[in-house]
């Protein structure tokens, strides 16, 4: 295949849109500040998480909050950068000629060049994590198997399959392994950046970006799509605890309590609370709606992922431990879940009900009017394990 001949390299990024966006970025940025602030609150649980296990959406509304910030249309971006000698020809990365990224890498030659190094670094994160960047290359990856459904192999992968050579093991979560990358490439770039690049410099910049970010989301995704295909599970009741205890249950019974957690867990978030199964809790304190409410609110909250998470693997593994030669979802298993323990020394049993607990404290006004008795305690307590072991028990026998 031929080269393309793209003619004489032009400046037309620094010498006419940088003054332009300097003028608007001044005036207005507060606002821009806001936007990156809301951008980054909205995901915030997602970019704090261990590892990618979801898409980062950036929408047209995201855009177009952008510009409007800025008091910016893509109109005059386009207009300005109509002369650059890529600007009519393909070019590697595309994103170079996105009117929104071509902004954003000046108010990051802007910051730079004023030595504000925290405003660079921000910008360029709201860069990384922006559609045609990590939208992109996590959709690219992750089309089947999402990590999204499939947590406890992730899991796995994190716990089992990474060094700390991987950021995402050394800072502990996606946002600190992305900012790793960014501060890395300001100190490689930021020089050029702050004098007078030209688009060539500027192309080959968004380029590093783009692949360095590539590279971290394929090294991530060829462990997990190895761990997935080996139908690789964290083992939760032994591998998330401190102390190194476990419960002592065989691997194989690990690897279908794993399953069963992962299933119970993905029903709960994906499909709407139970009426049917609220309705079955028969208590004087607590009403069916109060404890579907209870339950929407519990699920619909992400920070309590994880918790529930545990909470469901906690019920599964005790019974097995206790009960090796049953099932679990059978009427057995229902018995022993739902029977107190109120005087129980079981490590495991005390960090559930204490996570249930939480959960009333937090979503329920009844409940922290009422709790002084222990009766109501106990009882809003029971409903709320009733509902997570009836889910349990539904999907059990489905997974095998």
């Amino acid at each position: 295949m031929a080269s393309i001949n793209y003619g004489k390299m032009t400046s037309v990024i620094a010498d006419k849109l940088y003054p332009f966006v300097e003028v608007h970025l001044v005036k207005r940025e507060r606002q821009y500040k806001a936007v990156i602030a809301d951008f980054m609150n909205k995901n915030h649980d997602i970019l704090y998480e261990v590892a990618p296990y979801d898409n980062i959406f950036f929408t047209k509304t995201d855009i177009l909050k952008f510009f409007m910030a800025l008091d910016i249309k893509e109109s005059e971006v386009k207009a300005i950068t109509n002369d650059c000698y890529f600007a009519h020809k393909p070019v590697n990365p595309p994103v170079v000629k996105v009117p929104y990224a071509q902004v954003l890498v000046c108010i990051l030659m802007y910051y730079l060049k004023h030595k504000k190094q925290k405003e660079a670094e921000i910008t360029l994160l709201y860069m990384a994590f922006s559609g045609k960047f990590y939208a992109s290359i996590f959709g690219k990856y992750f089309k089947t198997a999402p990590p999204s459904k499939y947590r406890s192999t992730m899991d796995y992968v994190v716990n089992n399959m990474l060094n700390d050579r991987f950021d995402l093991r050394s800072k502990g979560n996606l946002f600190g392994a992305i900012r790793s990358m960014c501060i890395s490439l300001i100190e490689m770039y930021g020089d050029t950046l702050a004098g007078h690049p030209d688009d060539e410099e500027i192309k080959y910049f968004m380029q590093q970006l783009r692949d360095r970010e590539n590279t971290f989301m394929n090294r991530i995704f060829n462990l997990y799509i190895t761990a997935w295909q080996d139908k690789k599970y964290l083992n939760y009741e032994s591998d998330n605890l401190e102390d190194g205890s476990e419960f002592r249950i065989s691997d194989s019974d690990a690897t279908i309590a794993a399953r069963i957690t992962e299933n119970a867990l993905n029903y709960m978030l994906n499909n709407t609370v139970s009426l049917k199964i609220c309705n079955m809790f028969s208590d004087a304190n607590i009403r069916p709606t109060e404890l579907r409410d209870i339950i929407e609110a519990i699920v619909n909250d992400r920070k309590n992922i994880n918790q529930l998470q545990r909470v469901i693997n906690i019920l599964i593994c005790d019974f097995m431990k206790k009960n090796p030669n049953k099932r679990v979802g059978d009427v057995d298993f229902l018995g022993y879940c739902l029977k107190e323990q109120p005087n129980t020394k079981d490590e495991y049993i005390i960090e559930m009900q204490s996570i249930i607990v939480s959960w009333l404290d937090d979503k329920s006004p009844n409940y922290r009017r009422r709790k002084s008795r222990k009766a109501t305690e106990i009882s809003y307590r029971k409903a709320i394990k009733f509902y997570i072991t009836m889910v349990i028990a539904n999907v059990a026998n489905k997974t095998r």
